[in-house]
């Protein structure tokens, strides 16, 4: 999956991205972008501890735009977005992609956010 978060974060519509798991534990990290900083992960955290049942949320700052989506029960995908982005035209799309990944025949993916 870090591979094709790495794709996802070109630099330009999307300049870091974060992966987080919820276990019983925590909050897991499970991938940081190239850019990705602390400060991202400790501001958005609290996004997700109170995501409820929202397939995503975007935020939005004078500089950037932030959007959190939720992949699966236990799984969030965070991006910084550049602030002109159509963030939920974006989102739509990276859902559609996801939605196609898991109907793939053979060794499709059983879930968005496996590694």
């Amino acid at each position: 999956m870090g591979n094709a978060l790495d794709v996802l974060v070109d630099g330009e519509s999307v300049t870091e991205a974060l992966l987080l798991e919820r276990t019983p534990e925590g909050e897991q990290l499970i991938y940081s972008g190239r850019g990705s900083l602390r400060a991202l992960h400790e501001v958005l955290l609290s996004i997700v501890r109170d995501f409820g049942y929202a397939e995503y949320c975007i935020v939005c700052f004078p500089d950037k735009k932030y959007a959190a989506i939720r992949l699966s029960p236990e799984k969030h995908l965070i991006l910084a977005m550049d602030k002109e982005v159509p963030a939920e035209r974006y989102i739509a799309m990276i859902l559609e992609f996801f939605e196609r990944l898991r109907s793939m025949p053979g060794e499709g993916m059983t879930s968005p956010a496996s590694p």
